[in-house]
């Protein structure tokens, strides 16, 4: 009998020996579908809901949902891509949330029924959510259809405070390590009909490596209407952010300090509003409709400075029109007068030899890569739901209509700046001003789609609940290119796909089982489509160009889809003496998937298609609650593996006998052999989680909780030819004092100082970029992750 079977088995004949007592208490916080509200009995549910409140969220200090959900929910881990706290990649069973444009994107991320992924490339801004404004949060696993396009591996669900369920006054400040000022002013309150609820949040952090400090501020407020067959409610969100995110440092240089950086600075400003309408009413009984309104405008400004290597010196050559006089303005110094006239057409030609000795001896060793992303969105969904018996089966049926529409701007350039020797920063010594012509990118992009869906979920009398849906959709993505530099951009592409899903729960008193089947898919985002390989053709040399992120775009081919399809079997429960548990195995594989080739530098890249990507594991959970103690253990196996064998560009890779070398046959950039079972990079096969909270006193408890995570492979590393990164414990302390309208706490994180990384990838030589001759030439760039840090926290209720 395989493992798969033996578990499968365990988990029915543990379900049938929990059967008796009383029904387990369920709290329904989570839609059928997003746009339905809080109408799933998870206990109904053919899958794993993990849910949490406003209390879970306030009392562990986290203001960050990633960071929240690293610490308390089962499955999930996060890199440190751009080693800033707001802007982390969160990852569940293999699949990714993430700020960053250029990794694929498989969980979706909806508040009061709104998708908050972005168009352009489905990024999720963390640093614009109002944490403590959050009343439930609830991570759903599997490919569920009906939570739309994207939903490959699952989706977070937010619902949020209003003034009927929180009415109150409360102020929360925070302060502490790494030079960390937080604070959160809400209030709420009804008059038995209409209620208002409104939070304002404040973050500042110095960041604890060099140059990170960090601001955002969001605002929230909503005004509700409840009657007797009806309701209303308008939502409205602002928010605002300065990130430093200065990403990750070369092997050498974190031996030498871990604090320190590579290139700086690397910055991103968000501005955005969200605005929601929703408005429902019960037509009869056992009949509702409800309609959901909502627009979303974002702006995001990003400054990256990056060191000069010498490949980047000869793609910017082939940029100016001119060199001799740019090349004498260079040998008499880098200024910022010194590229006023750059790109102009008046410049004679020099030798490309001259220019490139001209910007070493210059002091220009440095780019500024600068970018404007304005991003908008509407859409509305109607949903008519009808519950009632039919055919001896108690039916509850959703039925929806939707539409989206999204519309994104991209304009990037680049410039020669100056390269602080000893911060690495470009921004410390002054950048200096004027474009790069073919290095400016400027595009308009869309995307729009329509939509319909219908659910059903019929329950029989013996405690058997089947569930079907399907979800059908019919988009289109287009871009535009609006400098007229590039028309290899400008196309349309249009997708059509049915998903659907079947599910099946038993029902016991103190136990459920629990198995499913569900289909769903993603398309290539606009950013995939205008950097992927099959066509990204310099139209006059015919050679492939790499796509440098987020500040370039090259060409516009037919990505396919992306189509996943999980297998699900589990089982839960609650044992009469108040332990509750739950175990489940999970088989999901993408036809189609997309994935990140890794470039000659860490910002160049392509997107490509493979043919099958597979990721299966084990969920295991147990938690118990009493009087003296309270803890609980969970566990998670991810295989995230190819199912294909192909080549793929990685020209930096340490097999290569030089860095950046190229195929001697026809100079396409070098690859290497990826075959069917090796691992996806940055996904670790083993996360345990252990916490226990023992309450000294009423008003007193201490608490700790650990997180063990194994190695995974660096990005880039597709062929897993390299040694995967150390496997790493963190353990966190927390002591807390509650009284009727005031609670203090104290939470120490990564008591024991460990030193890990979490995140890595193979970049150029760093001595080549920024010539640091003492961190040697190891291509291999990681994130490290925070060290000790105290934060000392207050409430006050009033």
């Amino acid at each position: 009998m395989t493992s798969g079977r033996v578990a499968a088995a365990a988990c029915l004949h543990v379900a049938a020996l929990l059967a008796g007592a009383d029904e387990i208490e369920t709290i329904i916080v989570v839609g059928t579908t997003p746009a339905s509200g809080k109408d799933l009995d998870p206990r109904d549910f053919p899958g794993v809901i993990q849910t949490v409140d406003a209390d879970d969220l306030g009392a562990s200090g986290s203001w960050d949902i990633p960071g929240y959900l690293l610490r308390h929910t089962r499955g999930v881990h996060i890199n440190s891509a751009q080693g800033n706290p707001l802007q982390s990649d969160l990852y569940y069973r293999g699949y990714a949330a993430s700020p960053l444009l250029g990794l694929p994107m498989g969980l979706t991320v909806y508040q009061d029924g709104v998708r908050l992924n972005e168009p352009l490339g489905d990024a999720v801004n963390w640093d614009l959510l109002p944490t403590r404004a959050i009343a439930a949060m609830s991570l759903l696993g599997g490919s569920n259809p009906l939570y739309g396009l994207n939903t490959l591996g699952g989706s977070v669900v937010i619902t949020m405070k209003d003034g009927f369920d929180d009415a109150g006054h409360a102020i929360t400040l925070e302060g502490g390590g790494p030079g960390r000022f937080a604070a959160s002013l809400e209030s709420g309150g009804n008059n038995g009909t209409v209620g208002y609820y409104v939070n304002g949040n404040r973050f500042r952090e110095d960041g604890w490596r060099d140059l990170s400090p960090s601001n955002s501020e969001v605002f929230y407020g909503n005004i509700r209407w409840r009657g007797e067959r009806g309701s209303f409610g308008v939502d409205h969100q602002r928010g605002a952010s300065d990130l430093t995110g200065n990403g990750l440092s070369p092997v050498g240089l974190l031996v030498r300090d871990r604090a320190a950086i590579f290139t700086a600075p690397d910055t991103t400003e968000n501005d955005a509003e969200h605005w929601r309408v929703r408005g429902a009413r019960v037509l009869t009984k056992g009949a509702a409709v409800s309609a959901t309104l909502h627009f979303r405008d974002t702006h995001t400004t990003s400054f990256n400075g990056d060191g000069i290597e010498e490949d980047d010196i000869d793609e910017l050559i082939d940029s100016f029109g001119g060199r001799e006089a740019l090349s004498r303005r260079l040998r008499s110094g880098c200024s910022a007068s010194m590229l006023d006239e750059a790109g102009g057409p008046d410049f004679a030609v020099a030798n490309d030899a001259a220019f490139e000795e001209a910007v070493a001896e210059s002091g220009c060793g440095a780019v500024n890569n600068l970018s404007v992303r304005p991003q908008e969105s509407l859409g509305g969904v109607a949903e008519l739901r009808i519950q009632g018996d039919l055919v001896g089966a108690e039916h509850d049926v959703n039925a929806g209509i939707g539409y989206y529409r999204g519309r994104s701007g991209f304009d990037s350039r680049m410039q020669f700046a100056l390269l602080d020797p000893v911060l690495r920063s470009t921004a410390a010594a002054g950048s200096v001003t004027g474009g790069f012509g073919e290095e400016r990118t400027e595009i308009d992009t869309r995307v729009t789609r329509l939509y319909g869906y219908l659910a059903d979920s019929f329950s029989f009398g013996d405690g058997l609940v089947v569930n079907l849906s399907g979800f059908f959709h019919d988009s289109e993505v287009s871009l535009r290119d609006l400098t007229g530099e590039h028309p290899q951009l400008n196309g349309a592409h249009g997708f059509a796909n049915l998903n659907w899903s079947a599910g099946v729960v038993r029902r016991w008193r103190l136990s459920d089982f629990f198995g499913s089947y569900n289909q769903s898919s993603r398309l290539p985002t606009p950013i995939e489509l205008a950097c992927s390989e099959v066509l990204a053709l310099n139209p006059e040399t015919g050679e492939q160009e790499e796509c440098r992120l987020p500040n370039a775009f090259l060409a516009d081919p037919p990505l396919e889809d992306v189509v996943a399809r999980t297998l699900e079997l589990g089982a839960r429960g609650t044992t009469a003496a108040g332990w509750q548990w739950s175990m489940g195995l999970f088989h999901a594989y993408n036809d189609n998937d997309i994935i990140w080739q890794t470039g000659r530098t860490r910002a160049h890249g392509l997107f490509r298609n493979v043919d099958g990507t597979r990721r299966r594991g084990l969920e295991v959970s147990v938690a118990k609650a009493n009087e003296t103690w309270r803890w609980r253990l969970d566990y998670s196996h991810v295989e995230a593996t190819f199912d294909d064998d192909f080549d793929v560009l990685s020209p930096n890779h340490p097999a290569h006998e030089t860095v950046g070398d190229e195929d001697e046959d026809d100079g396409a950039p070098a690859t290497r052999a990826v075959q069917r079972g090796d691992r996806i990079p940055g996904i670790p096969a083993h996360v345990l989680k252990a916490a226990v909270e023992y309450p000294v006193t009423e008003r007193v408890s201490i608490g700790a909780d650990m997180i063990a995570i194994s190695g995974s492979h660096l990005r880039g590393d597709e062929s897993n030819e390299l040694d995967e990164l150390d496997g790493y414990a963190v353990v966190n302390l927390q002591a807390r004092f509650r009284a009727v309208r005031f609670e203090v706490f104290v939470l120490v994180e990564n008591v024991f100082d460990e030193d890990y990384e979490n995140f890595g990838l193979i970049g150029e030589e760093p001595d080549e970029v920024v010539g640091l001759a003492d961190i040697g030439d190891d291509v291999r760039f990681l994130g490290p992750g925070a060290p000790v840090s105290i934060r000392l926290g207050a409430k006050f209720v009033f």
